[in-house]
């Protein structure tokens, strides 16, 4: 969903957390979520640092992060302390959520990504979480806070582009 807006809006420059961390890391994705609580919150001022550097880059584009609010490192849901996201210094937030049922059936269908095995109820409290932690940044942090269903990219494209999709 955010590769399909930022190849519609090429002002915007996608950065995907996880992919950010194994670089600066040498860690394997699937090895960066399953650390414990204490690595993966020392990971996120990391990804912060490099995201800087990377803006610094790219002064002229708007940047996206896609990030996880909560990680699910396979033992307990460990939260993203919000001094990770104020580092990062958003200008908005974007939750995109979907049906516990919905993701569910994508991840017993997906072959390519390792995840650990959830129920539905078990996933139902993760998108609580989620939208929990979103609510929480947006509140200690002054921002707007778009929710977003998974897969609905004009949605997406009215949070972060309002001005070219109300035109």
């Amino acid at each position: 969903m955010l590769h399909k807006f930022v190849a519609k809006y090429p002002n915007w420059l996608l950065l995907v957390a996880s992919d950010i961390l194994a670089e600066v890391t040498q860690q394997d994705p699937e090895s960066l979520r399953t650390g414990t609580r204490t690595r993966i919150e020392k990971n996120q001022h990391l990804a912060v640092r490099k995201i800087d550097s990377i803006r610094k880059t790219h002064s002229r584009c708007d940047i996206v992060v896609d990030a996880h609010c909560v990680i699910d490192n396979g033992d307990e849901l460990v939260r993203v302390p919000l001094a990770a996201i104020k580092a990062l210094n958003p200008t908005a937030l974007v939750c995109i959520w979907d049906e516990a049922e919905r993701i569910h059936d994508k991840r017993r269908l997906d072959r390519v990504r390792v995840r650990p095995e959830r129920s539905v109820h078990q996933l139902k409290l993760y998108q609580q979480a989620v939208i929990e932690m979103c609510e929480e940044y947006r509140s200690r942090l002054g921002l707007e806070l778009a929710s977003v269903r998974a897969g609905d990219t004009h949605a997406l494209e009215e949070a972060l582009e309002p001005s070219r999709v109300n035109d």
